[in-house]
């Protein structure tokens, strides 16, 4: 298959901007260990809707993206709706890749609360790709 490079967010592993479809696909594998014609269900975290989208007009024969809702409730509780569930189930045994961003505290319960209902939700796979994750901070440093 022919590369092509295409413009994503700087969630793309060597911090350029850009990523191959040949690169995305050899990420993708590595993760599941799958070849690179799996399908995949997409669910986005906040903040990674537009890269979902990139990896759809890349690929759409190989991903679909389903929006979800971040909402919050006014006094500041999770409002979340996952896509895919409406009308009908469409996570239901689908590889599901979902593209998390754990950069504060707030979203990142958040997107565990729907980490943990994807699992239980009976996919056939669930791929998680977190690209930030804030480890080893100044705060946890002790003197």
């Amino acid at each position: 298959a022919k590369c092509f490079r295409a413009l994503f967010d700087s969630h793309d592993m060597d911090g350029d901007g850009l990523i191959t479809r040949c690169e995305m696909n050899k990420m993708l594998s590595k993760l599941n260990g799958h070849s690179t014609s799996v399908s995949y269900s997409i669910i986005a975290g906040p903040g990674m809707e537009g890269f979902a989208e990139k990896l759809v007009n890349a690929d759409p024969d190989r991903f679909t993206y389903f929006p979800t809702s971040w909402g919050k409730f006014p006094d500041k509780s999770d409002n979340i709706v996952v896509g895919g569930f409406q009308p009908v189930n469409r996570i239901r045994d689908e590889n599901i890749l979902f593209l998390g961003s754990f950069h504060n505290n707030d979203v990142t319960l958040s997107q565990m609360y729907v980490i943990t209902m994807l699992a239980e939700s009976f996919p056939k796979d669930l791929t998680i790709l977190l690209p930030f994750y804030p480890t080893a901070t100044m705060e946890r440093v002790t003197k």
